[in-house]
């Protein structure tokens, strides 16, 4: 049943400001080859609060940007010291283009400079428990189109699995489990995000989509709009079905407003869809377009829904 009301702001947007004077500390590393359990941080400027980590270009082919990639990490302030292991969620930007690390999509979208500080405080107040939180820059670069390839399961899709997964398993201390990891994004992330849960539950536990684009509105398994691949709910639910069941939470969003229609008009569906093959799930329709408090919503929304899917007892 989709949730119609008002979108409530948690305590920790009103507390924003507490942490405006906190800095972050981190350095660039690569990805690692082999397993560690210190921590990789360092004293090197960092990039808004986030440790940058450095992929390999492996996975994607020529016509996708053979280039190195770069994911932001960012770990509780006790990461370094508590020898603990973490749980981890991975957050996918949209497909806005941009120019550099510091104005990729993601920094945009989910206003980064700040990010990192209301990460802390989520932390502190206890929203968000022991859990480093990722995002993969996929902004795409000077002479390539800001059109994300296609299908998202063979591009994009197998570097997070078999690229970025990995290397942070290997380069911070993260349970390397499915029920130890979620995974969010917004627009074009946010199908990126259902197709990565519903494909490789192995990997992912829990997954969160903000406004997910890219789905049909007919029972062809896929079309191509332009660069953007479209799949049917209906087939995606059917075809994945056993998968979603595996899953330790599901939910997924959209603005009423939304500039792409399909979008909102595609939330009551999958409703109806995995309502019917009694899959739970949390489906929303608030008051907004597509850019509409979309960081508000990753802090008072998303991230506390999957700590509590990744926490929450079988």
């Amino acid at each position: 049943m989709i949730d119609a009301r008002p979108a409530r702001r948690a305590s920790c947007a009103l507390g924003l400001a507490v942490l405006l004077s906190m800095a972050g500390v981190g350095h660039v590393v690569e990805a690692q080859s082999s397993a560690s359990d210190s921590s990789p941080l360092g004293a090197h400027q960092d990039v808004h609060g986030f440790f940058p980590l450095r992929l390999p270009a492996a996975g994607l082919s020529s016509a996708h940007e053979p280039v190195e990639r770069t994911a932001f990490v960012w770990v509780p302030p006790d990461y370094a010291l508590s020898g603990r292991r973490y749980r981890s969620v991975y957050v996918l930007h949209g497909g806005a283009g941009g120019r550099g690390s510091a104005d990729s999509a993601f920094f945009r979208t989910f206003n980064g400079a700040q990010l990192a500080r209301s990460l802390h405080l989520l932390q502190a107040e206890g929203t968000l428990q022991d859990v480093v939180v990722v995002l993969l820059d996929v902004t795409p670069r000077a002479g390539h189109s800001t059109r994300a390839p296609a299908p998202f399961e063979h591009s994009w899709g197998g570097l997070i699995t078999d690229t970025l997964v990995p290397a942070i398993d290997r380069s911070y201390r993260t349970i390397a489990s499915a029920a130890a990891r979620g995974v969010a994004g917004h627009g074009f992330g946010g199908y990126g995000a259902i197709s990565l849960a519903t494909r490789r539950p192995e990997l992912f536990g829990a997954v969160y989509a903000m406004s997910p684009c890219c789905f049909a509105d007919d029972t062809r398994p896929m079309q191509v709009d332009g660069a953007w691949p479209r799949r049917a709910p209906a087939a995606l639910i059917d075809s994945f079905a056993p998968n979603l069941e595996r899953l330790r939470g599901i939910a997924f969003d959209a603005g009423r407003e939304d500039q792409h229609r399909e979008i909102p008009a595609s939330i009551p569906v999958l409703d109806e869809l995995l309502t019917s093959r009694r899959i739970p799930h949390h489906a929303e329709l608030y008051t907004g377009d597509h850019d509409t408090r979309v960081a508000e919503r990753l802090l008072t929304r998303v991230l506390p829904f999957l700590n509590d899917a990744l926490f929450r007892r079988p």
